[in-house]
């Protein structure tokens, strides 16, 4: 799977990515073992991040998750990386930041 999601991300205009958690991950009543997402999805973003320059990272999740390839933001625009983990505009209402570790 991983290979043809490269494959394709090669072939596309754009790569759109969607990532994060869903009711097995996040549920009342259950701490997970680390923030990390969850199977190979950080392999994934990785390997379409550097199959297309022109990529669209979708993390979903309710809670914290790290975010290892934030650091590969390449477009800077309104809703940058600054603007993601809170530097340029503190007062942003996004339903969470991301600390750059």
């Amino acid at each position: 799977m991983l290979q043809e999601a490269e494959q394709a991300a090669r072939e596309a205009d754009v790569a759109i990515v969607a990532v994060g958690l869903n009711q097995d991950w996040e549920c009342e009543g259950y701490d997970r073992d680390s923030m990390k997402l969850p199977g190979k999805s950080d392999e994934l973003v990785q390997r379409i991040l550097a199959a297309s320059p022109q990529t669209v990272v979708i993390p979903q999740s309710g809670t914290p998750v790290e975010l290892p390839f934030i650091s590969y933001l390449r477009y800077r625009d309104s809703a940058s990386e600054d603007d993601i983990v809170h530097r340029q505009h503190p007062l942003l209402l996004f339903s969470l930041s991301w600390s750059k570790m």
